[in-house]
């Protein structure tokens, strides 16, 4: 394997993610279904750490505070991200939250398990959870890759150990071009040892 495909690097210096959780109030789940522990241990193997909003005690829980209350049964994204992501922006606003990268746990018109979609000219990536996530848990991590600017991984098919950007379950791995990438991540941020 070459050096850009290395499932073992670790970055020099820590790099935090920065995410924020929400919730859609009809969303028939009261918690992200374990998909952030999996997303944090995985990026932990590499030096990348996860910085969920609300805080420890909290994240990957419906509540007060991260649940949007909307009308409609399931998010329509053409239609409704625009005022989603202002509720969203408002809600971290609040809080002196700098830029993070805005997660909904909802249910959408679609068929995937997640996705990432883009606002204001491309730039702006909010990524969607679907009710229906994957068994391996990996649809927060994998969406998060989208919103990085990583695509689909199609080149392994060894079925015990697939990276994380593959399209089907049993998703493992990271390559070495994978965690560079996401530690350029616009909300990425090196900490300062």
């Amino acid at each position: 394997m070459g050096k850009e495909t290395d499932l073992d690097y670790k970055l020099k210096d820590t790099v935090e993610l920065s995410i924020a959780l929400f919730f859609h109030s009809n969303y028939g789940r009261d918690s992200d279904n374990g998909t952030v522990a999996r997303a944090s241990d995985t990026l932990w193997d590499h030096n990348l750490r996860l910085d969920v909003w609300p805080p420890a005690e909290s994240h990957g829980f419906k509540n007060g505070f991260n649940t949007l209350r909307l009308g409609s049964q399931k998010v329509n994204p053409q239609e409704d991200l625009p005022h989603i992501r202002k509720l969203m922006r408002d809600a971290l606003a609040r809080r002196g939250r700098p830029f993070v990268l805005p997660v909904l746990f909802c249910q959408y018109v679609g068929c995937s398990c997640g996705e990432v979609r883009y606002l204001e000219g491309g730039v702006d990536p909010v990524v969607l959870v679907g009710y229906s996530i994957n068994d391996d848990k990996m649809t927060l991590l994998h969406e998060i890759g989208h919103a990085a600017g990583l695509s689909h991984d199609v080149q392994n098919a060894d079925p015990n150990n697939r990276n994380f950007m593959h399209t089907t379950e049993t998703r493992t791995t990271m390559y070495r071009f994978q965690v560079e990438k996401l530690a350029k991540a616009r909300f990425a941020s090196t900490l300062k040892k």
